[in-house]
């Protein structure tokens, strides 16, 4: 006779079960408004209400924890009220589940008693968390090398194609991706880098191209929402580099 495990349902009976497993994480804390709902899990998003001595916070935990979750195929909902607290719901369906225990491991261990005491590798912070995507502050990271790039002689007329549609890209895509930070958005967005660089051979933007890729690949959310913040600077110095040559 198979067990279901709590919060979830078997949909499938066999050596190896799938189930929709449902986890729930209530808090009670100050609770969000209906109106921050609507973004609280976009990336540097906190609730109005929030005081940010009292409960600091860079605002991208939720958003990490959602992008997260989808990756893994889940969903997340939230049930919240003002001062009655949250309820975070995950929803992870098809979850394989295993008949049998894993065998307990024997392995000999070698416990050494005379380790050091373990130090904390956590390093403050460099800046203030209100600052992490200071898009004006942006051009002070840039990447030294891709702000001395020479640029390619390319013609003209392929050169105002680039910029025609790297503008269409920061008028009406970039602003949203920089704001909520999504994965799959975020692939696009390094996908549709790659291809301009390999068609305009400038090297600005293929810097930047390889700079947000290596960085999307490990999702390194310590320096990619300052390198996505980056790309109105990358812009405006392919096109100061082109007028000058």
């Amino acid at each position: 006779m198979n067990e279901c495990l709590p919060g979830s349902e078997i949909i499938n009976q066999s050596a190896l079960q799938l189930v929709s497993l449902t986890l729930s994480i209530e808090d009670t804390g100050i609770g969000i408004s209906p109106q921050d709902q609507l973004h609280i899990f976009d990336a540097f998003a906190q609730g109005n209400r929030q005081s940010k001595r009292k409960y600091s916070g860079t605002g991208l935990g939720l958003a990490i924890t959602k992008r997260l979750t989808e990756i893994l195929g889940g969903t997340i909902e939230l049930e919240s009220e003002l001062n009655s607290g949250s309820i975070f719901t995950f929803k992870f369906p098809n979850v394989r589940v295993f008949d049998s225990a894993i065998a307990e491991s024997k392995l000999p261990i070698a416990i050494e008693p005379n380790l050091d005491p373990v130090q904390s590798s956590v390093k403050p912070d460099r800046e203030p968390n209100n600052s992490i995507i200071d898009i004006d502050r942006a051009s002070d990271r840039l990447n030294p090398e891709m702000m001395q790039s020479p640029v390619p002689l390319i013609n003209e007329a392929a050169f105002r194609e680039l910029m025609d549609q790297l503008d269409i890209e920061q008028t009406h895509i970039w602003p949203e991706l920089c704001q909520k930070m999504k994965f799959r958005e975020l692939q696009a967005f390094s996908e549709r880098l790659n291809q301009w660089a390999e068609k305009y051979p400038l090297g600005d933007l293929l810097n930047y191209a390889n700079q947000v890729a290596n960085q999307l690949e490990p999702f390194d959310w310590d320096q990619l929402p300052d390198t996505i913040a980056q790309f109105t600077e990358i812009i405006e110095s392919i096109e100061a580099k082109f007028n000058q040559k």
